[in-house]
């Protein structure tokens, strides 16, 4: 049974409404914070922003009728999380990973990509940028 179905079932209707929103929501704010930092350097879609900040808009707004209320941080941040890393790897992988030397790596890329975003706003906003 599919996540939808097995929520349908043992949710309830707010609940699902929530559900459905957020699904709606992550990859409307990942297409619209992706094409405003691709624009801010001078490539991206400037003519498709009404129309993500719409879809933004439009999940946000079915999140507040499912719930009362305005859509969480957490929830945003969860979406826009630049900390994610891959998952579903076995202990064996796990193993390979850490001896290698890969997974270093990838937490300092995750370092670097948190940094390069708090410089961006830093600089968007024309504030000090803080560590």
């Amino acid at each position: 049974m599919d996540e939808f179905m097995r929520l349908v079932g043992e949710k309830s209707e707010a609940e699902v409404g929530r559900y459905r929103a957020l699904e709606q929501l992550a990859p409307a704010l990942q297409h619209l914070t992706a094409n405003m930092m691709r624009i801010t350097r001078g490539a991206g879609h400037p003519q498709r922003l009404a129309e993500e900040m719409a879809a933004c808009l439009g999940a946000m707004l079915a999140y507040e009728d499912a719930t009362g209320h305005g859509i969480l941080s957490e929830e945003i941040q969860a979406a826009l999380n630049p900390e994610k890393l891959e998952g579903g790897f076995t202990q064996e992988e796990m193993k390979f990973r850490y001896e290698s030397g890969s997974w270093d790596r990838e937490r300092a890329l995750v370092e670097i990509r948190r940094a390069s975003l708090a410089m961006t706003a830093a600089m968007l906003t024309n504030q000090r940028f803080q560590i």
